[in-house]
């Protein structure tokens, strides 16, 4: 073809009457249709793997083998000896933890015996009475004379001048003093 020439040719061989349709068919259909072929290709490449490796392989099947396979047996006797230290075992640590709940029963037993001796004792401390006095001494000393009432509230602390106060706070001028409100659950 010439430069210039605007000239379409016919297409000529076995495939022209494809070379036809693929010329007239958009070029978003003709994208879709080359990825939709290329994806049947790489699906037939994998079928036809996947079928002749399985029929290659089809004639042979695994042997057994004797040192791949070992016989496993249980042992009835093993079985019971092992079911039965497990028993033991957890009977033992039964036993254990009864016998310290024993322990403290004892301990809690104890010390409430105690408890109520001393009990008893102060109660018979307590009820005991001096006994009455003979009709003819007077009481002596029946209330002790009270200490006097004084008040031992906290001491004041000493009374600044009003530049000392004000040099205290850091300014010059006197602060403004907010009342602080009580709380609403108050």
């Amino acid at each position: 073809m010439i430069l210039g020439e605007t000239e379409k040719k016919e297409p000529k061989g076995p495939l022209a009457g494809v070379q036809k349709k693929w010329a007239g068919i958009s070029p978003k259909k003709q994208k879709a249709i080359t990825i939709a072929l290329f994806a049947l290709l790489i699906l037939g490449f994998a079928a036809s793997g996947y079928h002749s490796r399985r029929i290659r392989h089809a004639d042979q099947k695994p042997a057994p083998s004797s040192k791949n396979m070992k016989d496993i047996s249980l042992n009835s006797d093993m079985i019971e000896k092992s079911l039965f230290r497990q028993a033991q075992d957890t009977i033992n640590q039964q036993g254990k933890v009864i016998a310290d709940m024993r322990k403290e029963i004892a301990n809690v037993k104890a010390a409430t015996e105690k408890n109520a001796q001393n009990a008893n004792a102060i109660e018979t401390k307590q009820t005991s009475l001096p006994p009455p006095p003979i009709s003819g001494d007077p009481v002596q000393n029946a209330i002790p004379e009270p200490f006097p009432m004084q008040n031992y509230g906290m001491v004041p602390p000493p009374k600044l001048s009003r530049r000392a106060s004000v040099l205290r706070m850091g300014t010059k001028a006197p602060m403004k003093v907010t009342p602080i409100r009580p709380p609403p659950w108050a």
